[in-house]
C-alpha cells in the first residue's frame, strides 16, 4: 500500500483485490440529521477486517484487529473465573465476518 493513496484509491484497490467481500460503512455520528433521509459524507479511512456483535453488548461491534483487549475485560467482569486460555477460545470461536471496513464522516 502506498502511504499517500488516497481514501477513495485505497477502497476502490480492496474491492478489486476482495471482490466477494461486503462493504460495512460505519457513519460518523456527525452523518446523521433527523432533518434529512441521507445525509453527503466523505471516506476517512478503510481496512480490510473481521467483525462480529458484542456478545456482552449488543449495541458494539468488535474488530478482531483491535479490541481483544476489551473483550477480554468484559469476560473478567462477567466471569471471573475464565483462564486466559478460555478467554481466547471464546475470542476465535465469535462468529466473525470479513468484509471491507469503511469509515465515513459528514462532508
Amino acid at each position: 500500500m502506498n502511504q499517500l493513496e488516497k481514501p477513495e484509491q485505497k477502497l476502490k484497490r480492496l474491492i478489486i483485490e476482495n471482490p466477494d467481500l461486503e462493504l460495512m460503512p460505519f457513519c460518523s455520528e456527525e452523518c446523521g440529521n433527523p432533518d434529512w433521509g441521507h445525509t453527503m459524507c466523505k471516506f476517512n479511512y478503510c481496512r480490510v477486517d473481521e467483525w462480529t456483535i458484542n456478545p456482552y453488548d449488543e449495541e458494539r461491534i468488535l474488530f478482531k484487529s483491535d479490541d481483544y483487549d476489551d473483550f477480554s475485560a468484559e469476560v473478567d467482569d462477567h466471569d471471573t473465573d475464565c483462564t486466559d486460555e478460555q478467554v481466547k477460545k471464546a475470542w476465535q470461536e465469535l462468529p466473525w465476518t470479513k468484509a471491507i471496513i469503511v469509515y465515513v464522516d459528514a462532508y
